[in-house]
């Protein structure tokens, strides 16, 4: 057996005000959701507790948790106003955090907005504050924030601002696709200002994805990590919650700025810093690009990319190879590839154009040094 609130296609608000805890599946369907109480599914398989509607709102710290069945919440098909409003809003209450807890299933939040919002305040597809979603084992966690439709055209209209958030996996990957509003002059996908969130797995690949909106009429700004305090955004392993890595890490952004304090890479596996197109649409500087030397390898770039510059401005050692792929490159400090290679590469063969300087701080050291079409 299980619980089913409302049907497929509903519109009309539920709110969840009494704690629900069953052996089956929970689903519950409507227009606004309010989950004002936890929820518990103690189904081990298969779908555990499944939230469909327009908007979904979980604040003041409440919990739903499964004992290794899915959990899903989507929320679609709702336009905005001259209101600031989120479509999902995952959101804690001083020490007691909002929590989704798939203990091995795979867990699922996506939040867009219908097309016809109107302009007004700013927007935040999905809010992601003092909250956590966590599962254990080969659980995956797909987290989509979409504002392509925000009506916002002078304010901004972002994917997602979390704060104080966290993303835990086991062995399974995590993926984050964050796309920001089309009309407004300051879209984001993910925009950290002064905020702090780990994506943090064992060995699961993690990947962040900034995508450029469908239909953009204005200015696309991309990815924008600002911590807190140096290090308060974190990739891989925190050392505490999850205390090593192997994971994987890619950074997927046309754009991306990493401001005024450091973001940390932490992880054996590979770290990947590369466009979502074929090329950077803005120069790169790697100054608060912090990579522990544990990385089995560090890319920056794809082939060809074409028209922007690399500049290399934090020291970076690593236990692999280092492959920079830009029109131009900088480098400004001590660039290592601890028995391995380093492989600089401009747009294209026979390329006179790009530029490759080694300006007064520049120290690269590597068994190979593979320089290419500068």
């Amino acid at each position: 057996g299980g619980l089913t609130l409302g049907r497929v296609g509903s519109t009309g608000g539920i709110a969840i005000d009494s704690p629900i805890s069953i052996s089956g599946p929970i689903s519950v369907f409507g227009g606004d959701i309010a989950v004002d109480a936890n929820l518990t599914s103690t189904a081990t398989t298969g779908n555990g507790i499944t939230i469909t509607g327009q908007r979904i709102f979980q604040d003041d710290g409440v919990d739903s948790e499964t004992s290794g069945a899915d959990i899903s919440y989507t929320a679609a098909n709702f336009d905005s106003t001259s209101a600031s409003e989120s479509v999902v809003v995952l959101e804690g209450d001083g020490a007691n955090r909002a929590v989704l807890n798939a203990n091995g299933g795979d867990i699922t939040v996506a939040g867009s907005y219908a097309a016809g919002g109107v302009a007004g305040d700013l927007e935040r597809a999905v809010i992601f504050t003092l909250a956590e979603l966590v599962t254990s084992g080969s659980g995956e966690i797909n987290l989509t924030a979409d504002a392509t439709n925000s009506g916002n055209t002078t304010n901004t209209a972002w994917g997602m601002q979390p704060n104080d958030a966290r993303i835990i996996s086991g062995d399974g990957d995590i993926t984050l696709t964050m796309i920001g509003g089309a009309a407004t002059s300051n879209s984001r996908g993910l925009a950290l200002d002064d905020q702090s969130i780990e994506l943090l797995s064992a060995s699961g690949t993690i990947t962040v994805r900034d995508i450029q909106p469908a239909g953009l009429t204005v200015n696309y700004n991309g990815l924008y990590l600002l911590p807190d305090a140096a290090n308060t955004i974190v990739f891989g392993a925190d050392g505490a919650q999850v205390t090593s890595s192997s994971s994987d890490i890619i950074i997927e952004a046309d754009k991306v700025t990493f401001a005024s304090q450091p973001t940390r890479f932490n992880t054996s596996g590979a770290v990947s810093i590369r466009p979502v197109g074929a090329d950077f649409l803005a120069n790169i500087d790697t100054a608060n690009v912090n990579v522990e030397n544990t990385a089995s390898s560090l890319t920056i770039g794809k082939p060809g990319n074409n028209g922007t510059k690399i500049t290399i401005s934090r020291d970076q050692s690593i236990n692999g190879p280092i492959n920079i792929y830009s029109y131009n490159v900088d480098i400004d400090a001590k660039l290592e590839s601890i028995n391995n290679r380093i492989l600089l590469s401009s747009t294209a063969a026979n390329n006179s154009q790009g530029t490759l300087e080694l300006l007064s701080g520049a120290e690269v050291v590597a068994d190979e040094l593979l320089i290419r079409n500068f």
